[in-house]
């Protein structure tokens, strides 16, 4: 099954490019530029990541990010700030609101797509939901 993607960025040139490499890469993708959209989208959908650009119109990505993880309470849907400015206190705050991981602008596509790819990758306890760690006995 393919994994979904959230591109949340306000330059479209750099959301399109997203979407072209991870669309290649196996992901089903799905843009979006205003903070109040991902607010509405989040309400409805569950993408299986989110890329989230810090500096958005509407809401920023630190406001969507505390949105999604308290008020909404998703602990679990993975999300990787991008941002052209980062700071030691912005990495700082995006960590204790719950972000995944700090993606600095210019980033590398191919090391992107692998941090996409080990976020969204199952957990072991999920692959195998019956195992107990007992012993089987014949």
């Amino acid at each position: 099954m393919r994994k979904h993607v959230l591109v949340v960025d306000d330059d479209i040139y750099i959301a399109e490019l997203l979407r072209l490499i991870l669309k290649r890469a196996g992901f089903d993708v799905t843009m979006l530029f205003h903070g109040v959209d991902v607010i509405n989208y989040l309400g409805n959908e569950a993408p299986d990541i989110i890329l989230l650009d810090m500096s958005l119109p509407g809401y920023d990505g630190l406001e969507i990010l505390k949105w999604l993880r308290q008020k909404l309470g998703d602990e679990n849907t993975p999300v990787i700030m991008l941002s052209a400015h980062a700071t030691a206190q912005s990495k700082m705050l995006a960590q204790e609101l719950g972000a995944n991981d700090y993606v600095t602008k210019p980033f590398n596509l191919h090391a992107l797509t692998e941090r996409i790819r080990v976020l969204t990758k199952p957990a072991l306890s999920s692959l195998s939901p019956d195992f107990t760690g007992q012993t089987a006995q014949i």
